[in-house]
């Protein structure tokens, strides 16, 4: 297996400030959509389902977002369960509490 497979994916380039995505490759991504609106979380899994489709990249993403839960094709692993439960992202405790909040005040949406 080509060596360069088994870096990480993201390298920086010397020539200038930037950052870039090889083929093939593997990234870990912490909550990237923390400083990002709800519109661009969904933009961001988009461009993500993308990569992981057409360049091959694989991602494990650590997110609470439930756009980006939602918009992303990907197994979930819930961590905040004993075994790490693989769970469809409208199961997720953190989703189903959006859901609740906006359910319980849905009135005020339709003014």
């Amino acid at each position: 297996m080509n060596k360069k497979l088994n870096e990480l994916s993201l390298k920086k380039n010397s020539t200038r400030s930037s950052w870039q995505l090889e083929l093939s490759s593997f990234s870990l991504l912490d909550e990237p959509e923390v400083s990002l609106s709800p519109q661009n979380q969904v933009k961001l899994a988009e461009e993500i389902n993308k990569m992981a489709r057409y360049l091959d990249i694989q991602f494990i993403i650590a997110t609470h977002s439930p756009f980006m839960l939602g918009i992303l094709n990907a197994k979930i692993y819930n961590l905040d369960t004993q075994d790490y439960k693989v769970q469809k992202w409208s199961e997720l405790e953190n989703v189903r509490y959006f859901y609740d909040f906006f359910k319980s005040r849905k009135n005020e949406f339709e003014k």
